[in-house]
Formats: C-alpha cells, structure tokens, sequence
C-alpha cells in the first residue's frame, strides 16, 4: 500500500489518509460548504477504505493463484481510493463538465435535499428528491397549500425558488423536536436522517441487531464490544476479535521460535535485556488494553 502509487514524481512522497485520500482526492473540497474552510475529517476513514480495497485485490490474486498456478503482485495507493470516492465529480470533471458553485445550505441547489434543525436543536438530512414525496412532505410539514403554489408545482420550479421553499422548511421543522418528524417522516416513507453522534451510533441499535458491533474475545463475564469488519458471508463464521496483547506477552515464545534455549532466554530477563515474561498471562490481566 503506497500513498501516491507505484510510479510519478510524487510515487516517493509521505501519504497520509488525510493528505493523499482526502486533500489530494478532491474530497476535502467537494465536501464543504459555500463560504467554509475545508474541515478535518475523522482520521483513517481513507486508510480503511484503501485497505478494504488491498483486501479484494488480494483475494482476487489468491483466485488467480488457483486458476492460473501463477503469483502475483497486488497493491492499493490512497489518492487511488480517493479518486474512486470522488469518482462521479471526477469522471464529470474527465468530461468537462461545469459545476454547481459550492453549497450554501441556506440556499441548496434542492431544498428538498438538505440539512434542517428540529426545535430540540438536533439536525437531520432530508432527502424527498423524487416528485413523489413533495406532496406528503407538505402534508407532513402542516401545509398542504404549497401544493396549489405554483412556485412549487415541480422540482424545477421549487429549485429555481429554492430562497423562498428553504426558510419555509426551516421555520416548519423549527417548530418540532426530531422525535415528533422522526416518527412522522418515518411513517410517510421519507427518506431521512438524524446526523448522529459518535456516542449515538455506538448504541445505535441497527447496529447491534445485525451484529456491527460485536464482542472482543476477552475473557470478561460482560464482553467489551468492537467495530466488526464490513465483509460479511452468512454461511461463515468470522473468528472473534481479540484484545491486542501485553507489551511482551509473546517474547519468550519468539525467541524459541528464533532457536533460543530456555536457560539464555531466562539470562537476557536477568540481565535486562528482555523485559519480565508475561507469556503466560491471562486476558485479565491485560484487558484493560481493551477498547471500550
């Protein structure tokens, strides 16, 4: 896995996922609102998405293996997987085509597709793209005449009037905590979002009934639980994940696999060399390591 590929000038150069996945991508700008100062993203989103990629490439030349007979090299580079996220505006771009200028919430280029703020002050992604919804929307929202209004009587018309629709949507879901559109959204079929916290999804509860989240193999009478891997093949069972071990825990083992005996190993922990050998030690004892 490389940052900037195998070959170029800049093949040589330090990458990071946040300098070559989402700086040098694209993403870091695509991704920001009109008027803001592109953001920090969360650290290693890039990183676990190339090695996903590193994965299946891979498992693809293991498949070549066993059909060919014949090896091969296989590599992932993280401006690679940028660019492939970024790959609609890219190919665009490729085309030439023109853009929207940058979002600007207050005025987005969809007032159907947008960010809102309920009274309890908690946002959420509204998607009622499709003609389908407008009119449940309305209904929804209390105001069944924007219907009759011929500045919303389609897509076009409400995106031209997209200054006069969104603080309209604003001052309606204003007037509701997210519970109250939660269940009404939900039970007409829009699509939606609330924009979650971290500490929100880790008790998300769709994550726990498709087991997302699943227990560290830790010995703990209530297991800790961590982030699964997103490959899933119903018909097998992944090995459970483990606690990473203690600091020396496998030093001992190692020297006698290296061909020391056990007389010069137990001489390197008396002189120092080697710290004290916790070969033996139990998930207990080291749990604490443990993610929470």
């Amino acid at each position: 896995m490389t940052g900037y590929g195998n070959s170029g000038p800049d093949a040589a150069e330090p990458g990071f996922d946040i300098t070559a996945y989402w700086a040098r991508s694209g993403l870091m700008d695509a991704t920001r609102d009109a008027g803001c100062p592109p953001a920090l993203p969360v650290p290693g989103l890039g990183d676990q998405a190339t090695a996903t990629s590193l994965y299946a490439s891979i498992v693809t030349g293991l498949y070549r293996r066993e059909k060919t007979g014949q090896g091969c090299h296989v590599y992932a580079a993280l401006v690679a997987e940028g660019a492939w996220a970024t790959g609609m505006w890219l190919q665009a771009a490729l085309d030439g085509a023109s853009f929207y200028p940058k979002i600007d919430r207050r005025r987005p280029p969809d007032p159907l597709v947008n960010t809102y703020q309920a009274s309890d002050q908690r946002w959420f992604l509204l998607v009622a793209e499709e003609e389908k919804w407008w009119e449940t929307l309305a209904g929804v929202v209390g105001h069944p005449e924007w219907v009759a209004d011929e500045r919303f009587s389609d897509t076009a018309r409400r995106n031209a009037h997209t200054d006069v629709l969104t603080p309209l949507l604003e001052q309606a879901f204003a007037a509701h905590p997210f519970d109250y559109w939660r269940e009404a959204l939900a039970k007409s079929r829009i699509p939606f979002s609330l924009v979650q916290t971290v500490e929100e999804l880790a008790h998300d509860p769709q994550l726990r009934a498709n087991n997302f989240l699943v227990p560290i193999a830790d010995g703990s009478a209530t297991p800790h639980l961590t982030v699964d891997s997103p490959i899933h093949v119903e018909q097998e069972t992944k090995a459970a994940p483990r606690v990473a071990p203690a600091l020396g825990q496998h030093t001992v083992d190692v020297l006698k696999q290296l061909g020391y005996d056990e007389k010069t190993i137990a001489e390197m922990g008396a002189d120092g060399t080697i710290g004290p050998d916790v070969n033996e030690a139990s998930p207990q004892q080291y749990q604490a390591s443990a993610p929470r």
